[in-house]
């Protein structure tokens, strides 16, 4: 029973070092019209797609601090008496930190004002450089390959292979971060440290080492690459450090079904084929998934 009890303690430290790197920060300063700072204020932080709620109670100087959410929609609902209730909406990416202030007015009545929380362009709350690609853009993005790391070479500072799109299979996953080795980035899915074990690197070689796991891009719902100054927790390699989060579940039932398919008819002939003369090569890949997700049940 003993070795239970630590097994199970032992599971829930690692699934919450995991979370954490994954995770990202809302936090905030709650003030009047006047700009004095509220104290005591209920901020509540409910997420959009399932529906969570974290509370949190304004320090003496306006401050909140809503740390190890779930990358997603989020929207801040702050209230105190003789003040309007006050309603931000934001997006939270994988590993950031964003900082989404309220200013509350006065009112003898109950009322509700909403305001939307543009996401900055710069990350003041973060020294790191990188830049998140979300799950809109792995669906619209032409993406042969279906392996999500084709999209890396897309961040500034990162190279990598020109890929045949006219070729099969999932291509090459060697990216070059700041000029590092191809094999020297980082790569967590999850939280989970996601390297090939057997080359404890992240690349493709002809020794055997088959790289990464690359989940369909319809599991996917946002990965982010940081190539410089991240903290330390992803600082395992010299490269960049790659965060992939999967999609969850929510309050209700929902699923797809998809065929990516690609053929001689769609596709046209190479540059190289056509300058020598040479037909059109024969290309049939139907690839079939779906994808089924809801509640846990209590």
């Amino acid at each position: 029973m003993k070795l239970v009890k630590y097994s199970a303690a032992l599971l829930g430290l690692f699934a919450a070092l995991a979370f954490g790197q994954t995770s990202g920060t809302i936090s905030g300063i709650i003030k009047d019209e006047s700009g004095a700072s509220i104290a005591n204020a209920r901020v509540v932080a409910i997420s959009a797609e399932t529906s969570e709620r974290r509370e949190a109670v304004s320090s003496a100087s306006g401050q909140y601090t809503f740390p190890f959410l779930a990358p997603g929609r989020y929207s801040i609902e702050v209230s105190n008496p003789g003040f309007a209730t006050s309603v931000a909406a934001s997006v939270l990416g994988v590993t950031e930190r964003i900082a989404v202030d309220l200013v509350l007015k006065p009112s003898a009545v109950a009322e509700r004002i909403e305001v939307t929380a543009e996401s900055p362009l710069l990350q003041t709350e973060s020294a790191a450089l990188g830049r998140v690609v979300d799950g809109t853009a792995l669906k619209q993005l032409p993406l042969s390959s279906r392996n999500f790391t084709q999209l890396l070479a897309l961040s500034p500072g990162t190279s990598g292979p020109l890929n045949d799109a006219g070729a099969l299979g999932r291509g090459t996953q060697n990216i070059s971060s700041g000029g590092a080795r191809l094999g020297s980035n980082s790569v967590y899915i999850d939280g989970v440290d996601s390297i090939n074990i057997h080359s404890n690197t992240s690349n493709e070689n002809a020794f055997g080492s088959n790289g990464l796991v690359a989940p369909s891009p319809e599991a996917i719902q946002e990965f982010k690459v940081q190539t410089g100054l991240y903290d330390a927790q992803s600082g395992r390699s010299g490269g960049a450090a790659v965060v992939l989060v999967t999609r969850s579940g929510t309050p209700e039932y929902h699923g797809a079904a998809f065929e990516f398919f690609r053929n001689n008819v769609l596709n046209a002939n190479s540059f190289f084929f056509n300058s020598t003369g040479q037909a059109r090569p024969v290309l049939k890949q139907n690839q079939f998934g779906g994808n089924f997700g809801g509640p846990v049940i209590k």
